[in-house]
This record gives structure tokens, C-alpha cells and sequence, in this order.
């Protein structure tokens, strides 16, 4: 039992460092202080002993005291009053603009950590999304890259129809998209990587496809935000309610649910996001939910419940929802393989 409350060399080696570097500081501190007053106070001191009183003659006195004040006001405020001259208003006059540079430094403390605090929320990917009419892609699998892309190429040709000097300074009427995908923005959810990662990874892929970033650019047309598509919290956040078209993708959702259900759950993950979507919707104003509201669901597996999940259109009271079993596509490319 003593030997657990005992402290060895390897636990008290961290308190000396603490304490030299806290002392460190200290010193350091004092020393700039020193030094600084001690370069105002000491040519004073020398003109003082020599008889020279005008080389250092400031406010009309050369005494120590005065060159201590007025070396100290110059530090903090970067001026001299010379009205004050009794030691009580000067040690009260200092107090007073020391602890004024206190509260502002403060100040300036706060605000630094919001604004630190906001730009860190930015590079995170959790704050909401303002925008309307877009894409919502839920989750992220292999690929996710190639629907943007694709979703990129719609985007470039209804650019281009419209890229015309009559179309752009309205001389013309523009060309109307094709479909509503073709011009609304990308907004991404998905929680198995972060902002960043997504980020380059979609500019990779892009660059690599030849999109010109001036007419579908990461961050500005694909927004990437990092949360979890089956949590309505973060369905709210993205602004489900708002989006045209979503599409879900959780096969790694849907994989993990496989994993730890021991082959019971098949689809779990995309089920989930599926039934958390439908929540968002109907629990919206049926007023801001998009006419042309489209949601196309990715399973892994065939499915004997996905139709149970499905739902109608708050707005318009027609299905809105569209099955796609991703293993009879993997079978017919399989067939198609074994014939050529």
C-alpha cells in the first residue's frame, strides 16, 4: 500500500519541468520589464550624477522616481502626462491603465477563441446548410466520387447552353435544365471521414475527370458536412427538408449492421437513414418540401422490409421513394462478364 502513494524520479520530473518553465516566464517577464525601464531610467541616472541636466531633462526633472513613471506610462500607453506629479495619482494613474490593458487583453481573448471556435466549426464540416433545391447524397461509398462527377457533367452542359453573350447579360432566355439535379448544388453527410478528406477526395477525382472548377467547385457547388445520416439532428442540420433529390448510400452502414447483427441485419444502416429521412419530411411544413422531390435508396441486399419504409411526398401525396438492389446489378454485370 505505501509503495502506490510513493513518487519515484520518473513522477516528480514533470512537476520540475512544470515549475522551471512557470519560472522561466516569471523570469523572463521580470527581465523585459527590467530591462526596459532600466534603459529609461538609467541615462536619468547618469545625467543626474554628472551635473548634465540636459541631456535627460523630461517634463522639467531628471530624478529617478520621475524616470521610472515616465518610462513605465510610456510602455503602456505610448505617451507622458506630465500633470501628474505627487507618487499617490501616479501610482493610482498606472493601476489604472494597467488594469484597463488587463480587461482589454480579455476582450481581445474572447473574441480571438470565438472567432477561432467559428473558423474551427467551418474546417470541421458541422454547421448548418442554407441552401434550397439541392442534392442530398447520404453516406459514402466507392462510389460516391463517380455520382459527383457525373452529377458535375449534367452541371457543365447546362452551363455551357447558357455560357452565350445574349444568355448571360439577358438579351436571351436561358436554356431550363433538363432535370432539377442539373443546377442544384451537392451537399454531402457522411461520418466516416472528415471535411477535409472528402474535400480532396472529390478534387482528385474531378481534376482527374476534367472538370474545370470554375463551373462546379468544391465548397462552393459540392458542400461536404460531417455527421451521421441515420440522426434526424444532423438530417436537420443539412437541411433535408429542403433538398430536390437524395440519394442514400450506406453500404458501409449497412455492412457494420451485418457485422455485429451476425448476418441477421441485412440493409440496417440504410433502413435507418431511410426511416430518419421520412421522419424530417413528414415532420416539415409540407410547404417547404420540393414538388419534384426524389429520393433514390442504394441496398446492399434484397430486402422483404424496404417497402414498409417507404413513403409519399408530404407536398404532392405521390411516391417519392425508389428501391435500386445493388446485388441484381452486380449479377447482371457478372452474366454479362461470362458471355463475353
Amino acid at each position: 500500500t505505501t509503495e502506490i502513494y510513493t513518487l519515484s524520479l520518473h513522477d516528480a520530473l514533470p512537476i520540475w519541468l512544470l515549475t522551471f518553465k512557470a519560472l522561466g516566464l516569471i523570469t523572463g517577464l521580470a527581465a523585459l520589464i527590467f530591462g526596459v525601464l532600466w534603459m529609461g531610467t538609467v541615462p536619468c541616472v547618469g545625467s543626474d550624477a554628472g551635473g548634465n541636466d540636459d541631456d535627460c531633462n523630461f517634463g522639467g526633472t531628471t530624478k529617478l522616481n520621475d524616470a521610472i513613471y515616465t518610462a513605465f506610462e510610456v510602455i503602456v500607453s505610448g505617451g507622458y502626462n506630465s500633470d501628474i506629479q505627487t507618487v499617490p495619482l501616479r501610482i493610482v494613474f498606472l493601476a489604472n491603465l494597467f488594469f484597463g490593458l488587463v480587461i482589454f487583453g480579455i476582450f481581445v481573448g474572447f473574441i480571438s477563441d470565438a472567432v477561432t471556435g467559428f473558423m474551427e466549426s467551418l474546417s470541421e464540416g458541422k454547421t448548418k446548410v442554407t441552401a434550397k433545391d439541392f442534392t442530398l447524397i447520404l453516406g459514402w461509398n466507392e462510389s460516391t466520387p463517380r455520382l459527383v462527377c457525373q452529377l458535375a457533367f449534367l452541371r457543365r452542359a447546362w452551363i455551357q447552353q447558357n455560357e452565350t453573350f445574349m444568355r448571360q447579360y439577358g438579351l436571351q432566355a436561358k436554356v431550363p435544365p433538363s432535370t432539377p439535379v442539373a443546377k442544384s448544388p451537392i451537399v454531402i453527410l457522411c461520418d466516416q471521414y472528415e471535411k477535409a478528406e472528402m474535400d480532396d477526395l472529390l478534387k482528385s477525382t474531378m481534376a482527374e475527370r476534367g472538370i474545370n472548377p470554375k463551373r462546379t467547385m468544391v465548397g462552393r457547388d459540392v458542400i461536404c458536412r460531417v455527421g451521421d445520416p441515420t440522426n434526424v439532428h444532423d438530417l436537420v442540420r443539412v437541411g433535408a427538408h429542403n433538398a430536390t433529390s437524395v440519394v442514400l448510400m450506406m453500404q458501409v452502414k449497412d455492412a457494420f449492421e451485418v457485422a455485429e447483427s451476425e448476418g441477421q441485419v441485412q440493409n440496417g444502416g440504410t433502413m435507418s437513414g431511410l426511416l430518419a429521412l421520412r421522419y424530417v419530411l413528414t415532420s416539415a411544413d409540407p410547404a417547404t418540401i420540393q414538388p419534384a422531390l426524389r429520393v433514390t435508396v442504394q441496398m446492399s441486399e434484397p430486402s422483404e422490409y424496404a417497402e414498409a419504409a417507404m413513403f409519399v411526398s408530404p407536398r404532392t401525396s405521390l411516391p417519392c421513394v425508389q428501391l435500386c438492389d445493388l446485388s441484381t446489378l452486380q449479377i447482371g454485370r457478372a452474366s454479362c462478364r461470362e458471355r463475353v
